[in-house]
């Protein structure tokens, strides 16, 4: 609790930081290799902030996912996040979409799951999303 609140209700009552080794999938790709795949994470009461590069070499595949260290919350959509990302090398207008009960996100274009494009993705994580 914080400034003398004593109320239950208030208390801080998780708080973790640690590292996740992601894995990434593919389908239709499974030849690939990392350079790193270390993301950092925090997670404070039901929020959980990721940060990292996924660096690979050998990918395509028409769909890309990787895990995240925690499930998603359940159940209704101010759970679930959609999250612009950057890589350096290919377009940026496709965002990471995490759905509400799953420990992964999945990339898309438009609205629809799409493959990485490029042989050799760089790819900056920043996320925020909310667990049950």
């Amino acid at each position: 609790t914080f400034n003398g609140d004593t109320a239950a209700a208030n208390a801080l009552d998780d708080y973790e930081e640690g590292d996740h080794d992601t894995t990434v999938t593919m389908s239709g790709d499974t030849s690939f290799s990392y350079t790193s795949r270390t993301l950092a994470y925090t997670k404070i009461g039901r929020v959980v902030h990721i940060t990292g590069r996924i660096n690979m070499s050998g990918a395509g595949g028409s769909s890309f996912r990787f895990t995240l260290p925690f499930t998603c919350g359940d159940g209704t959509f101010k759970y679930e996040t959609s999250n612009e990302f950057q890589n350096i090398r290919f377009n940026d207008g496709y965002t990471f979409r995490i759905r509400s009960n799953t420990a992964y996100a999945d990339l898309q274009s438009d609205g629809s799951d799409t493959g990485i494009g490029v042989d050799n993705p760089h790819i900056n994580v920043s996320l925020t999303y909310f667990v049950a």
